[in-house]
């Protein structure tokens, strides 16, 4: 929102970029989910849902880098970013989350895989 706000000129190249990263973080995710380790904890009902949820989050992720220099990534980005890098799946929370999402971290735990 703050983007589309406050430079609306570069937001205007929002869809080009997301169909260009989009394919990458696709490919990303079926390598990862197709990990052995990975596929074994994974119940085979939940797949597709878990797929294009962690597509999703990794191509949010990789646009708010993009327009990072105009927008300051959000704690959350941060959050789920690191645990991404560090080779995990966020995958809920535990403990109860705040509708508005402000202060949540202090309330509840990400949970990984």
């Amino acid at each position: 929102m703050e983007l589309a706000t406050h430079h609306r000129e570069v937001y205007q190249t929002w869809n080009d970029k997301v169909k260009e990263i989009k394919p990458l973080t696709e490919k990303l995710t079926q390598a990862k989910l197709a990990q052995p380790e990975v596929n074994a904890v994974i119940p085979s009902h939940a797949r597709q849902a878990i797929f294009y949820a962690i597509r999703g989050e990794l191509l949010l992720l990789c646009m708010a880098h993009e327009y990072e220099s105009l927008v300051p990534l959000s704690h959350y980005c941060q959050l789920v970013e690191h645990w991404y890098l560090a080779g995990h799946f966020p995958c809920g929370w535990i403990g109860e989350v705040p509708e508005d999402m402000e202060g949540a971290f202090e309330v509840g735990k990400l949970a990984v895989l």
